[in-house]
């Protein structure tokens, strides 16, 4: 089942909530990661990634996000260095 883009507003505001109580929630980092992942903001879920990977460096689902995300972020830093070069 697919969520609507308010769905993934409201786990996003969800799982910072619950951040803000236990920084190192591990459920609710993957799962806000996930949620920035489906609205295409690939450097907040980076940063989940990461915090993820600082404390469990094999941790399944976030090396897997982390392989997955590797060509998007590329690509948007490539263009945006474009896009600068370009003005």
């Amino acid at each position: 089942m697919q969520m609507k883009p308010n769905d993934y507003k409201m786990v996003v505001s969800e799982c910072s909530m619950a951040l803000q109580v236990q920084p190192g929630y591990v459920r609710a980092l993957l799962r806000r990661a996930r949620a920035f992942e489906a609205v295409g903001k690939y450097e907040m879920v980076m940063l989940d990634v990461q915090t993820l990977l600082a404390a469990d460096p094999s941790h399944r689902d976030a090396l897997e996000i982390a392989r997955r995300l590797r060509g998007p972020i590329i690509g948007a830093r490539q263009e945006a260095q474009q896009d600068l070069q370009g003005s």
